[in-house]
C-alpha cells in the first residue's frame, strides 16, 4: 500500500494495479484517493479497480473519471453499467 503513495509514477502504477484484487475498505479508500493522481495510468488502474466495487465515494470518483481528459481513464471508469458511455 505504501507504493501507491510513492513519488515515482511507475511505482504508484504498479502498486495500484496490484491492489486491484484486494477488496477491503482501506484499499478502496486508497484507490479513491489515487483517482486524483497526476499520472493518467495511475488514474486508469484506480478506475479499473473501482469499477468493480460498491459505495458512494467510489461512485463519485468514477463519475469524475468518466469525464477525465484521458480516453483510457474515461473508458475504464465507464465499465460501470450505469455510467454514460458517450465521449
Amino acid at each position: 500500500m505504501a507504493g501507491a503513495r510513492d513519488p515515482a509514477p511507475k511505482v504508484r502504477r504498479d502498486a495500484v494495479q496490484a491492489l486491484g484484487s484486494a477488496h477491503d475498505q482501506t484499499v478502496t479508500d486508497l484507490l479513491v484517493a489515487r483517482t486524483e493522481d497526476t499520472d493518467h495510468w495511475v488514474r486508469f488502474w484506480a478506475a479499473w479497480s473501482l469499477a468493480r466495487r460498491p459505495g458512494p465515494s467510489v461512485r463519485t470518483a468514477l463519475e469524475r473519471l468518466a469525464a477525465d481528459e484521458e480516453r483510457d481513464v474515461r473508458e475504464a471508469a465507464r465499465t460501470v453499467p450505469e455510467l454514460p458511455t458517450t465521449a
